[in-house]
């Protein structure tokens, strides 16, 4: 839902993003209900948990209630993460049939546990 301002505050592609604070995806946080409260608190977009690209090319419930978005939350983005691009790919093109407006490949994150599987900020290679 745009602000009174009708002009956006910038654009991720084609994607009008009306304001300045956004919800970082948060791994165990950012859930449906607390991404509905934080868009109806400010968000100017919101972000799902990450989600592992097996756990989306396999017949796991699990990504469908991580990736699970009403229209209100719009604009809202996926996040997935793995470390073999061909699977990120395949899963990137799963999750695009939910119709988010973004897809985001987490290259960021620095926990162990996903960094150690050469995942998120892990260099290229490990």
């Amino acid at each position: 839902m745009p602000p009174s301002n009708p002009s956006p505050a910038f654009f991720i592609r084609d994607v009008p993003v009306y304001g300045d604070a956004i919800l970082a995806p948060m791994d165990g946080y950012s859930d449906w209900p607390f991404r509905s409260s934080c868009r109806e608190l400010g968000s100017a977009m919101s972000y799902t948990e990450f989600v592992k690209v097996e756990k989306i090319l396999s017949r796991s419930k699990e990504p469908g209630k991580r990736l699970f978005f009403k229209e209100a939350e719009r604009p809202v983005t996926f996040q997935i993460y793995g470390d073999d691009p061909a699977s990120i790919l395949k899963a990137a093109l799963k999750v695009q049939e939910l119709n988010p407006d973004v897809i985001d490949i987490n290259m960021g994150c620095p926990a162990k546990s996903i960094a150690d599987r050469g995942a998120g900020s892990a260099p290229s290679g490990c």
